[in-house]
């Protein structure tokens, strides 16, 4: 499993930041396709987090660019995209 490693001490990162980091590693080492839906659940037990530390990771991610979320009707929830470089070089 690829549990987020969580330093000890006064100044530890939160969930959040860890999570951040350690989804836009799996993006930037294209572990992650372009297009690739992120699942909450997957990832929740990917990182051993809890929902809200992720959902917060993923607001954080798309407003760096990185993720898309789209808002289907008829759908449970959003769907979040990684959606490729083509789109990061767009905002660049």
């Amino acid at each position: 499993m690829g549990c987020i490693d969580r330093p000890a001490g006064l100044h530890s990162p939160s969930l959040v930041n860890l999570a951040v980091d350690a989804i836009r590693k799996r993006i930037l080492s294209g572990e992650l396709e372009p297009g690739e839906r992120l699942i909450e659940e997957r990832l929740t037990r990917h990182l051993d987090i809890s929902r809200p530390p992720l959902r917060e990771a993923l607001r954080l991610l798309e407003n760096e660019g990185l993720i898309v979320t789209l808002n289907h009707p008829g759908m449970s929830g959003d769907s979040v995209l990684w959606e490729g470089w083509s789109h990061v070089i767009e905002h660049l």
